[in-house]
């Protein structure tokens, strides 16, 4: 069976929060249409800080394999102080 990863559109911290949710909500979509297909889909989950907490997570499974997506997460100095 093939298996793929969602895609990750970017969420980073400089965007507006509209910005940052519907990249969430292309990425879940997208992957909704592959399952749709008979694609096996992981979810690729991304998050920019604690304030993007409250939707990076919507719609996943709370047990099963998830994906979790670095890229670009610490572009800055100031990204490593976030936390």
């Amino acid at each position: 069976m093939k298996t793929i990863l969602t895609l990750d559109f970017s969420l980073y911290g400089d965007i507006p929060k509209s910005m940052m949710i519907w990249n969430t909500y292309r990425s879940r979509l997208i992957g909704q249409l592959m399952q749709k297909a008979g694609i096996i889909v992981v979810p690729t989950v991304s998050w920019a800080d604690e304030k993007t907490f409250d939707f990076c997570f919507d719609g996943l499974p709370q047990k099963g394999t998830l994906a979790i997506s670095t890229i670009g997460v610490r572009r800055k100095q100031s990204d490593y102080e976030l936390w």
